[in-house]
């Protein structure tokens, strides 16, 4: 016993083991990444499609931004959609035009040149392409 210690005994208590090497011990669960759900449809966002609006932008971010898929018609091509970078093109003969998703093969990629649009719309072959995946 120290005489000038205020406690004059002291005892082992569980913050003194370490628990890691403890057969016993009650492990932490593992932290898993939060699973996202999304429906290859379109639920509300027709009225967004063609609005060129941060607004609008935000919403496609949300449900596309950072999700993957393998090409249908090229097979063994797998997609990233960046998740934040969109685009806003304009109407053509062979494209409603509208928001699109910019993919890459590789993750996040820094050059816009290698940024692939994808357009939304409905019935589009991007929502194919996350239902096959």
């Amino acid at each position: 016993m120290n005489k000038k210690s205020k406690r004059p005994y002291r005892f082992w208590d569980e913050d003194d083991f370490d628990k890691q090497f403890d057969l016993f011990a009650k492990q932490a669960e593992p932290v898993l990444p939060q699973q996202r759900i999304l429906k290859c449809y379109f639920e509300g966002e027709e009225e967004h499609v063609l609005k060129k609006s941060n607004v609008s932008k935000a919403k496609f971010l949300q449900k596309y931004g950072s999700v993957e898929f393998d090409e249908i018609d090229n097979a063994g091509t797998h997609y990233k959609i960046h998740s934040s970078k969109m685009q806003f093109q304009r109407r053509t003969k062979s494209d409603p035009g509208g928001w699109c998703v910019n993919t890459t093969t590789t993750d996040d990629s820094k050059d816009d040149e290698d940024l692939q649009p994808w357009s939304i719309f409905k019935d589009c072959a991007l929502h194919n392409c996350l239902a096959k995946y």
